[in-house]
């Protein structure tokens, strides 16, 4: 139960420690705008080893939460969803995304330019995002699924509108880059990444207050 609960807080940890290195970040490096960059673009330049770091101990974080999960409510099939969808998510958003970098874009950092055509290491970065960020929409529709047979209708709705946010931004993402190239305004993306988090982090002190 101990070890349990440990795990289980690792989700917070990581969700405080991704956004907390991200916006010092970005408020801190020179050219950095957080309208017209995202927070893939912070492990590019001189500090950038910072926000790769930032990437990958949180991604292995937030397995350690999916790990959690899994010992928490893996007899039952949403459980093991919700487990191997946060699990994939650390993996793929987090420590794939983090050791290939994006390219340059926007001018952030100050006077790199941007390819003609996406580096290898950007389409995996991408790939890895994409893929990581559907991963979490279905741990969110699995959560939403556990808490609706433990009747807990709240933390059901709650559970179907992150999901709803995931999926939401992932698109305006995907058609924005797709018609505007490099002007793409990430607020949305910004706040969208933080809501999440302020989710996933109350899941985890639900579920931790749940084994009490």
């Amino acid at each position: 139960m101990r070890l349990t609960r440990t795990l289980l807080g690792a989700g917070p940890v990581a969700g405080a420690l991704l956004v907390f290195v991200s916006l010092v970040s970005a408020l801190t490096r020179p050219g950095f705008q957080p309208a017209r960059h995202a927070n893939s673009q912070l492990a590019l330049g001189d500090w950038g080893w910072l926000q790769t770091t930032n990437f990958i101990v949180s991604g292995l974080l937030i397995v350690a939460y999916a790990v959690g999960v899994w010992r928490a409510l893996g007899f039952r099939r949403a459980g093991r969803v919700s487990a191997v969808g946060l699990g994939l998510y650390g993996v793929l958003a987090g420590v794939v995304a983090g050791l290939s970098p994006t390219d340059p874009m926007a001018g952030f950092p100050p006077g790199a330019s941007m390819p003609a055509a996406p580096s290898t290491s950007a389409q995996v970065h991408s790939a890895a995002s994409a893929l990581g960020f559907v991963a979490v929409a279905c741990a969110c529709l699995a959560f939403a699924r556990h808490f609706a047979t433990v009747g807990r209708p709240g933390w059901r709705w709650s559970s179907l509108a992150a999901a709803a946010v995931v999926f939401a931004v992932s698109a305006y993402l995907g058609v924005s880059a797709a018609v505007t190239a490099d002007s793409v305004n990430y607020l949305p993306v910004w706040f969208g990444g933080g809501a999440l988090w302020v989710y996933l982090s109350a899941v985890a002190w639900r579920l931790r207050r749940d084994l009490s």
